[in-house]
């Protein structure tokens, strides 16, 4: 085996892990951000539901 295929093999490793980290890394920010998002959505639907359904005293005179 001659000594570029050796360096060629130490070297992978290590770049296509931290390549591989990195991208790990921003997919669970955003992934975080994507939940906070839909959490919100729902909260927002929620609460003009709530808003829609509320007791009126109006309409009980």
């Amino acid at each position: 085996m001659s000594w570029v295929r050796l360096a060629i093999i130490v070297l992978w490793l290590p770049v296509s892990l931290f390549a591989f980290l990195g991208t790990l890394q921003r997919e669970i920010r955003s992934a975080f951000w994507f939940a906070w998002n839909d959490m919100r959505i729902e909260h927002d639907a929620m609460r003009q539901t709530w808003r829609v359904n509320r007791f009126n005293p109006e309409d009980w005179k």
